[in-house]
């Protein structure tokens, strides 16, 4: 099971036009625990908390007026 919170402390704007936005963001992983059937984590304990990941953002017609399209984790540098 899959639980816990994701934040960030950190954002960079990468791209703004019209209708997309494209930032880097700086995840922190602390929180999230996954574990198996039994309850034990399946997580290696020297895993890597925190993860530069871009976001790409496209105008839509939701509360915010963006909606998520595509993340995805970068390659090092880690933040």
């Amino acid at each position: 099971a899959l639980s816990g919170t994701t934040t960030y402390d950190t954002v960079d704007g990468v791209e703004f036009s019209n209708d997309v936005v494209l930032l880097e963001l700086c995840l922190d992983l602390t929180d999230i625990e996954l574990t198996n059937s039994s309850g034990d984590s399946v997580l290696s304990e020297d895993r890597e908390v925190r993860q530069r990941t871009e976001v790409e953002f496209h105008e839509s017609a939701t509360e915010t007026g963006l909606i998520i399209v595509r993340s995805t984790v970068l390659p090092e540098p880690s933040c």
